[in-house]
Protein backbone atom coordinates (compact mmCIF):
# COMPACT_ATOMS: atom_id res chain seq x y z
CA UNK A 1 0.00 0.00 0.00
CA UNK A 2 1.20 3.36 -0.43
CA UNK A 3 3.73 2.43 -3.45
CA UNK A 4 2.97 2.27 -7.33
CA UNK A 5 2.45 -0.88 -8.17
CA UNK A 6 4.12 -2.20 -11.45
CA UNK A 7 2.79 -4.15 -14.09
CA UNK A 8 4.83 -6.00 -16.94
CA UNK A 9 3.05 -5.78 -20.38
CA UNK A 10 4.28 -8.60 -22.64
CA UNK A 11 7.83 -8.04 -21.60
CA UNK A 12 7.83 -4.22 -23.17
CA UNK A 13 6.85 -1.56 -21.41
CA UNK A 14 6.93 -1.28 -17.10
CA UNK A 15 3.78 0.79 -16.42
CA UNK A 16 3.35 2.31 -13.22
CA UNK A 17 -0.17 2.02 -11.69
CA UNK A 18 -0.93 4.49 -8.93
CA UNK A 19 -2.78 3.38 -6.01
CA UNK A 20 -5.23 5.50 -6.16
CA UNK A 21 -6.37 3.60 -9.41
CA UNK A 22 -6.01 0.31 -7.06
CA UNK A 23 -8.27 2.14 -4.77
CA UNK A 24 -10.57 3.67 -6.99
CA UNK A 25 -10.85 -0.12 -8.56
CA UNK A 26 -11.56 -1.26 -5.29
CA UNK A 27 -14.50 1.12 -4.20
CA UNK A 28 -15.87 -0.05 -7.52
CA UNK A 29 -16.12 -3.17 -7.15
CA UNK A 30 -17.79 -2.59 -3.74
CA UNK A 31 -20.27 -0.51 -5.56
CA UNK A 32 -21.12 -3.45 -7.80
CA UNK A 33 -21.36 -5.78 -5.64
CA UNK A 34 -23.62 -3.61 -2.88
CA UNK A 35 -26.20 -1.83 -6.14
CA UNK A 36 -27.30 0.66 -3.32
CA UNK A 37 -29.11 4.09 -4.99
CA UNK A 38 -26.62 5.98 -6.82
CA UNK A 39 -24.06 3.17 -7.40
CA UNK A 40 -24.50 4.05 -10.61
CA UNK A 41 -23.38 7.55 -10.28
CA UNK A 42 -20.74 6.92 -8.17
CA UNK A 43 -19.35 3.92 -10.29
CA UNK A 44 -19.05 6.27 -13.38
CA UNK A 45 -17.09 8.91 -11.42
CA UNK A 46 -15.01 6.30 -10.34
CA UNK A 47 -14.18 5.66 -14.09
CA UNK A 48 -13.57 9.13 -14.42
CA UNK A 49 -11.02 9.30 -11.37
CA UNK A 50 -9.74 6.05 -12.59
CA UNK A 51 -9.32 7.32 -16.41
CA UNK A 52 -7.76 10.69 -15.65
CA UNK A 53 -5.60 9.23 -12.64
CA UNK A 54 -3.78 6.85 -15.39
CA UNK A 55 -3.97 9.54 -18.66
CA UNK A 56 -1.73 11.47 -15.95
CA UNK A 57 0.48 8.29 -15.33
CA UNK A 58 1.06 8.07 -18.74
CA UNK A 59 2.10 11.12 -19.70
CA UNK A 60 3.99 11.20 -16.93
CA UNK A 61 5.67 8.70 -18.28
CA UNK A 62 5.70 9.71 -22.00
CA UNK A 63 7.38 12.84 -20.55
CA UNK A 64 10.51 10.85 -18.74
CA UNK A 65 11.00 9.23 -22.43
CA UNK A 66 11.02 12.00 -24.36
CA UNK A 67 13.12 13.86 -21.78
CA UNK A 68 15.39 10.45 -22.24
CA UNK A 69 15.10 11.43 -26.15
CA UNK A 70 16.47 14.71 -26.22
CA UNK A 71 20.22 13.78 -24.93
CA UNK A 72 23.31 14.40 -27.41
CA UNK A 73 24.04 10.94 -27.70
CA UNK A 74 19.82 9.86 -28.64
CA UNK A 75 19.96 12.57 -31.25
CA UNK A 76 22.87 12.38 -32.46
CA UNK A 77 21.83 8.48 -32.91
CA UNK A 78 18.66 9.57 -34.36
CA UNK A 79 20.44 11.97 -37.29
CA UNK A 80 23.21 8.81 -37.74
CA UNK A 81 20.05 6.27 -38.82
CA UNK A 82 18.48 9.34 -40.61
CA UNK A 83 21.20 10.14 -42.59
CA UNK A 84 22.24 6.38 -43.32
CA UNK A 85 18.73 5.69 -45.02
CA UNK A 86 19.12 9.10 -46.63
CA UNK A 87 22.32 7.37 -48.42
CA UNK A 88 21.86 4.20 -48.58
CA UNK A 89 18.28 3.57 -49.14
CA UNK A 90 19.23 2.38 -53.17
CA UNK A 91 20.83 0.04 -51.91
CA UNK A 92 20.38 -3.85 -51.02
CA UNK A 93 20.64 -3.13 -46.57
CA UNK A 94 19.59 -4.57 -43.91
CA UNK A 95 18.76 -3.81 -40.34
CA UNK A 96 21.77 -6.10 -39.34
CA UNK A 97 23.40 -3.57 -41.65
CA UNK A 98 22.46 -0.28 -39.40
CA UNK A 99 23.21 -2.04 -36.14
CA UNK A 100 26.36 -3.09 -37.01
CA UNK A 101 27.09 0.52 -38.16
CA UNK A 102 25.58 2.12 -35.02
CA UNK A 103 27.23 -0.53 -32.48
CA UNK A 104 24.00 -1.93 -31.11
CA UNK A 105 22.04 -5.04 -31.73
CA UNK A 106 19.26 -5.51 -33.91
CA UNK A 107 16.80 -6.01 -30.89
CA UNK A 108 17.74 -2.29 -29.79
CA UNK A 109 17.74 -0.95 -33.36
CA UNK A 110 14.31 -2.71 -33.76
CA UNK A 111 13.19 -0.75 -30.37
CA UNK A 112 14.74 3.06 -31.55
CA UNK A 113 12.81 2.01 -34.97
CA UNK A 114 9.56 1.28 -33.46
CA UNK A 115 10.14 4.40 -31.18
CA UNK A 116 11.56 7.49 -34.04
CA UNK A 117 9.17 6.30 -36.69
CA UNK A 118 6.26 4.16 -35.55
CA UNK A 119 7.43 1.10 -37.70
CA UNK A 120 9.93 -1.31 -38.48
CA UNK A 121 13.22 -1.04 -40.57
CA UNK A 122 11.56 -2.72 -43.19
CA UNK A 123 8.94 -0.52 -43.30
CA UNK A 124 10.51 3.01 -43.20
CA UNK A 125 13.18 1.64 -45.80
CA UNK A 126 10.28 0.89 -48.02
CA UNK A 127 8.79 4.20 -47.22
CA UNK A 128 11.58 6.12 -48.24
CA UNK A 129 12.52 4.14 -51.41
CA UNK A 130 8.55 4.62 -52.23
CA UNK A 131 9.18 8.56 -51.53
CA UNK A 132 12.40 9.21 -53.65
CA UNK A 133 10.61 6.64 -56.46
CA UNK A 134 7.64 9.10 -56.49
CA UNK A 135 9.93 11.93 -56.50
CA UNK A 136 11.80 10.81 -59.71
CA UNK A 137 8.31 9.42 -61.11
CA UNK A 138 7.11 13.00 -61.15
CA UNK A 139 10.83 15.55 -61.63
CA UNK A 140 12.98 12.85 -63.97
CA UNK A 141 12.37 11.20 -67.25
CA UNK A 142 14.63 8.40 -66.43
CA UNK A 143 12.68 4.75 -67.03
CA UNK A 144 10.96 3.09 -64.60
CA UNK A 145 13.64 0.37 -64.74
CA UNK A 146 16.13 2.96 -64.18
CA UNK A 147 14.22 4.27 -61.08
CA UNK A 148 13.22 0.87 -59.58
CA UNK A 149 17.38 0.18 -59.67
CA UNK A 150 17.80 4.09 -58.03
CA UNK A 151 15.67 3.02 -55.27
CA UNK A 152 16.97 -0.02 -54.49
CA UNK A 153 14.48 -3.11 -56.61
CA UNK A 154 16.24 -5.84 -57.22
CA UNK A 155 14.13 -5.81 -60.45
CA UNK A 156 10.95 -3.27 -62.42
CA UNK A 157 8.29 -6.06 -62.10
CA UNK A 158 8.88 -6.03 -58.31
CA UNK A 159 9.29 -2.25 -58.52
CA UNK A 160 5.84 -2.11 -60.20
CA UNK A 161 4.14 -4.52 -57.78
CA UNK A 162 5.36 -3.02 -54.43
CA UNK A 163 4.33 0.64 -56.08
CA UNK A 164 1.33 -0.31 -56.89
CA UNK A 165 -0.30 -2.10 -53.38
CA UNK A 166 1.36 1.09 -51.30
CA UNK A 167 0.47 3.78 -54.16
CA UNK A 168 -2.32 2.21 -55.22
CA UNK A 169 -1.39 2.80 -59.03
CA UNK A 170 1.31 1.52 -61.33
CA UNK A 171 4.66 3.83 -61.73
CA UNK A 172 3.34 4.71 -65.19
CA UNK A 173 -0.34 5.74 -64.27
CA UNK A 174 1.54 7.54 -61.04
CA UNK A 175 4.07 9.47 -63.72
CA UNK A 176 1.25 10.27 -65.72
CA UNK A 177 -1.06 11.83 -63.33
CA UNK A 178 1.95 14.06 -61.15
CA UNK A 179 4.13 14.81 -64.12
CA UNK A 180 4.49 18.71 -63.99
Amino acid sequence: KGAPLHMENHGRVDLVCAPECIQYLSLMERELADRQIGADNSIQCLLTLLLVTMIRELNNLESKAVSKRCTPAFQQREETIDNYFASRYGQEISAQDLAVHLGITTRQLARIMQQRYGCTFRTHLLDIRLYHARQLLTNSEATILQIANACGFSCQGAFATVFRKEVGCTPSQYRQQHKR
